[in-house]
């Protein structure tokens, strides 16, 4: 069966107009008609577009629920969860899973040895043997530079301001 008439068959079946799908789809409504009665064919970008403004996956489009069915389990789940994202997101999608297995595909002929490297030693925790700031003798704003505790100092006075016009 021709494409342009099983995406007909399909568009009716959900009782969509061609205004409908077209708008679900983003594609216009003239382009949609000439598919329909085989004047024009449609991109696989386009093919995508209206298989998410009928609700169901390229595959299911292009080869019915035979082909979707012998599909393992795993890529049944995926094409499941493919028919609710939008044209540009499954753009992305296509896009990131050809990068993963081209990247799988130079690692095997740049490392066809590939040996899994061990985990690196964890390094030791520092042992600290001053004492910390809650058991100090001394006081530890001691150890501030001059310009800081100026800044402190400032910060103390405003404080104190803010809080006696409060109490007022």
């Amino acid at each position: 069966m021709e494409i342009g008439k099983i995406i007909a068959e399909l568009r009716e079946s959900r009782g969509l107009s061609m205004r409908k799908l077209a708008e679900k789809s983003g594609i216009s409504q003239s382009f949609i008609s000439k598919i329909e009665a085989g004047e024009k064919q449609p991109t696989i970008d386009s093919l995508l577009k209206i298989s998410t403004g009928l609700g169901i996956s390229l595959i299911e489009l292009l080869g019915g629920n035979r082909i979707a069915e012998s599909l393992p389990p795993d890529l049944q789940d995926l094409l499941t969860s493919a028919r609710n994202l939008t044209p540009v997101q499954l753009k992305s999608l296509n896009l990131f899973i050809k990068s993963m297995t081209e990247q799988s595909a130079i690692k095997d002929v740049y490392h066809p040895l590939r040996v899994e490297e061990p985990e690196p030693e964890p390094e030791p925790k520092p042992v600290y043997n001053e004492r910390i700031a809650a058991h100090r003798e001394d006081n530890p704003m001691d150890d501030l530079p001059e310009e800081a505790l100026k800044r402190v100092e400032e910060i103390k006075e405003a404080y104190r301001q803010k809080h006696q016009k409060n109490n007022r």
